[in-house]
């Protein structure tokens, strides 16, 4: 009994002394783990700087020159922007250049023109949804040039109708929008006759307006013989005019009427929409009312009758008006 008492109070004293037997794992040294802290917080990043807002533009304008004198020839405009803040601003690079005719003035580089055939052409500028348009001339120093546009009534641009200056004996043609130019007119007066199928000749002799720019309304040819009855366009505002006699007829419609020998040619013109209209002929008014009218014209031989139905100046017609002719021989 006592041997394994000793035993078992040596071994006691071996473990507590750190002696063991076989194989054993040591401890590893202690390490101290300090308590986390905060990251010191950083200041905030200033707000991005804004970008300036450009003041919006109030007007843009063109200057420079304006006259070309010989094809070929180069010229500079300038696009001027007057901003909301009272200021202005050369904007020529940054707009947006423009023409209408091409044929007569070609665009370059920003606000660069080149006169390609002598003629009248409208240059416009666009800044900052503002416009403005400029008209450019190429025609050789001491002569004119004009701008215009052929239409029907009614109907709109007419492409394709020839245009003559009977001064020069020269002809254009209209284009998409019916418009024509001409350069090198000797004197600041027109002379033009507009000819087309089916239409009305029509002529314009007079000076050139300021703006340089012409208006030349035609109608269709209408034509029928005695007995019948015509609905032809309707007369709508800014119609064509018509000069007869002493008369000047506003709105006017141009009516050919075949008759077959002499006698009375009867006519009655109706209309629905109001408004006073006067036939005419040759001799004067031979008939006019606000809704209908009747004339009677004495023919003394086979042939052609012109009569026109419209209003007088200083009256005009401001809406389109539907009518009927109605004619007869007795």
């Amino acid at each position: 009994m006592r041997l394994f008492a000793g035993l078992a109070f040596a071994l006691i004293l071996a473990s507590a002394s750190g002696c063991t037997t076989g194989s054993s794992s040591q401890p590893g040294p202690l390490v101290s783990v300090p308590n986390p802290v905060a990251p010191t917080p950083q200041p905030a990043p200033p707000p991005p700087t804004p970008l300036p807002v450009p003041s919006p533009a109030t007007a843009v304008k063109i200057s420079g020159n304006s006259t070309l004198g010989s094809v070929g020839e180069i010229g500079q405009l300038t696009a001027t922007a007057t901003l909301a803040d009272g200021s202005t601003k050369d904007v020529t690079a940054e707009a947006r250049w423009s023409t209408l005719n091409p044929s007569v003035i070609a665009l370059g580089k920003p606000g660069e023109i080149t006169a390609t055939s002598f003629g009248l052409a409208y240059i416009t500028v666009n800044y900052s949804n503002r416009s403005n348009s400029l008209y450019v001339s190429a025609t050789p120093p001491g002569t004119f040039a004009v701008l215009g546009r052929v239409r029907e009534p009614g109907g709109g641009s007419m492409f394709g109708a020839r245009v003559t200056d009977s001064t020069l004996h020269r002809s254009v043609t209209t284009d998409g929008n019916g418009e024509f130019t001409l350069g090198e007119l000797p004197r600041s007066e027109v002379s033009l006759l507009v000819e087309k199928d089916g239409f009305e000749p029509a002529t314009l002799v007079g000076p050139i307006p300021v703006t340089r720019y012409v208006d030349l309304p035609v109608q269709r040819i209408v034509k029928l013989t005695a007995g019948d009855t015509v609905t032809p366009d309707r007369l709508a505002p800014n119609d064509v005019t018509y000069q007869v006699g002493a008369i000047h007829c506003n709105s006017c419609r141009m009516i050919r009427i075949a008759v077959p020998g002499p006698g009375t040619l009867h006519m009655r013109a109706t209309w629905s929409t109001g408004g006073k209209l006067t036939l005419l002929t040759d001799a004067g008014i031979a008939g006019e009312g606000t809704a209908e009218l009747f004339a009677d014209l004495t023919v003394t031989k086979a042939g052609e009758v012109v009569v026109y139905l419209g209003a007088l100046a200083p009256a005009f017609i401001s809406f389109h008006i539907p009518f009927k002719l109605e004619t007869s021989m007795r």
